[in-house]
């Protein structure tokens, strides 16, 4: 019985991980690199952000009428500008992940997938949240 016990742990364990959680505070007053695997972001107004969350775009804030914080993702992974066609769309969040900005640091990054099969965004949360790019 003991036997199986342990094998059945070394065997599920790689697949069981501990959740992370981040805040902005904690991204603000980063000094050295913070990789790793995010499920929850706390965002500045207190608003938690977690993985299998869905989020809504709000209005393009851009003079072009394209939005500034969120770009689409086409099927090999290259950006493409977003315009208000987008206000409305819901997506679900698949990961969250925290890049190095040379100008503000560090900045938090969400990837979501929406309905459509090429419906895949990236979304830096801060700045698409002051600036209603995200509801």
């Amino acid at each position: 019985m003991i036997k199986f016990f342990y094998i059945t742990l070394i065997t599920i364990s790689p697949f069981l991980s501990t959740a992370q959680t981040i805040t902005f505070e904690e991204v603000q007053n980063a000094t050295e690199s913070l990789d790793g695997h995010y499920d929850t972001y706390i965002a500045e107004d207190g608003t938690s952000y977690s993985i299998g969350d869905e989020i809504e775009f709000g209005d393009p804030s851009g003079d072009n009428g394209q939005f500034q914080t969120a770009q689409q993702l086409d099927i090999n992974n290259r950006f493409s500008e977003m315009d208000k066609s987008s206000t409305g769309v819901k997506s679900k969040i698949n990961r969250i992940k925290i890049w190095v900005d040379a100008a503000p640091g560090f900045q938090v990054g969400i990837q979501s997938k929406g309905n459509g099969p090429n419906d895949n965004y990236m979304i830096f949360i801060e700045p698409a949240l002051s600036s209603g790019e995200v509801k």
